[in-house]
């Protein structure tokens, strides 16, 4: 049976990716990768590094090394302009607000409304 170019259509990278806050090294030398139409979890025990992952995935968090592919496009080697551009190709929905890193980084941003401030009819 021959499958369909789009099923084996690698949309996400991450090689050799290390993470770390000042010395305390979080993720070292992981990789892994996800073909379009593929459904990932990310899943591991309290402080073992998935918040870190997804942040350096979301252009918050700055790898030591290593590369975050999207379509073929390294997120951490292209100009501020560029990765917003990938960016809005996916995102990710954090459990907690993350509005400490947005202020922290100086991350441009629009008013933030929180779910419980809207009205539903």
């Amino acid at each position: 049976m021959k499958k369909n170019s789009l099923e084996s259509e690698t949309i996400l990278r991450v090689e050799d990716l290390s993470l770390a806050y000042g010395d305390y090294q979080v993720l070292q030398k992981v990789s892994f990768s996800a073909k379009k139409g593929e459904c990932m979890v990310l899943m591991g025990g309290s402080g073992c590094g998935k918040s870190t992952l997804l942040k350096s995935m979301v252009g918050l968090l700055s790898p030591e090394c290593g590369k975050i592919l999207v379509d073929s496009i390294d997120l951490w080697s292209v100009s501020q302009e560029e990765k917003t551009t990938i960016l809005k190709k996916y995102g990710v929905l954090f459990q907690s607000h993350p509005i400490f890193l947005l202020k922290s980084l100086g991350h441009p941003r629009k008013r933030i409304v929180y779910l419980n401030e809207l009205h539903f009819e």
